[in-house]
């Protein structure tokens, strides 16, 4: 088993354990859920992800028998909740309240780092 081009040992629980003894810690499932049974590289790994997750959602609508104005607004939802998601990360950061409030010097100084 492979995640991307790194050949599985082991994998416990959220740890997966690689054949050159490297560990990695991932969300629940993750490991088991992206493990394939050959090498992938960054690009085929990320389209391979993609087409799971897809799937995944897919399957939710359809089971659920979502409308397609329901999916609307669902798809609106989880944009909204990334983007403030992201908008606090960046804020906490910073150590800012707002993403605009950051300066260009703050911003060169992670760069230069």
């Amino acid at each position: 088993m492979y995640i991307w081009e790194k050949e599985i040992k082991e994998i416990k629980g959220w740890t997966v354990i690689y054949t050159d003894d490297t560990k990695e810690k991932f969300s629940k499932n993750y490991a088991n859920y992206f493990a394939t049974n050959e090498k992938k590289s960054l690009d085929e790994f990320y389209q391979y992800k993609q087409h799971k997750i897809i799937a995944d959602i897919m399957k939710l609508f359809i089971d659920s028998n979502s409308t397609m104005r329901e999916i609307q607004a669902i798809y609106d939802g989880l944009i909204e909740s990334i983007e403030h998601n992201k908008n606090e990360a960046i804020s906490k950061m910073f150590k800012v309240s707002h993403p605009s409030e950051i300066s260009f010097k703050q911003i060169n100084d992670i760069v230069l780092k």
